[in-house]
């Protein structure tokens, strides 16, 4: 399994060549969102087809970034072979929910915001990913 692994973020598969999975903290950075924006794009380029990527920002707080600098740095939302992308995040939090629109509103990939794993899971299926 490959992995990247810092204080601020995780990368790994979720399901290995089909989905990536992604964990943001409380504390991302700008450099951070560059960093992981890097790593995915090397994921999707390793892969022979299509893969979705999943995105756990349960954690994430509202916090004072140049959201329109972050959304520059996530150049693989047009990357060829990104299939998804899907958003975790809790309802109530609304504008964590707003930060990822804006970061995703013009991405080639459709969006989902769901609320669990189990949700993503539902839509990996349809989408022919096996999740087992």
């Amino acid at each position: 399994m490959t992995k990247l692994n810092t204080n601020k973020f995780g990368i790994s598969w979720y399901v290995h060549q089909h989905a990536i999975y992604m964990t943001l903290s409380p504390a991302m950075s700008v450099e951070n969102f560059r960093v992981a924006d890097r790593r995915v794009t090397e994921m999707l380029q390793s892969v022979p087809m299509q893969a979705a990527l999943i995105i756990d920002a349960s954690d994430m707080e509202a916090r004072l970034l140049d959201w329109t600098s972050v959304r520059m740095t996530q150049t693989y939302g047009d990357h060829p072979n990104l299939q998804a992308i899907f958003v975790i995040l809790p309802e109530s939090n609304r504008v964590v929910r707003l930060m990822m629109l804006i970061m995703f509103n013009l991405a080639r990939a459709p969006l989902h915001m769901v609320s669990s794993l189990r949700e993503v899971d539902s839509w990996l299926q349809r989408y022919g990913i096996p999740v087992s």
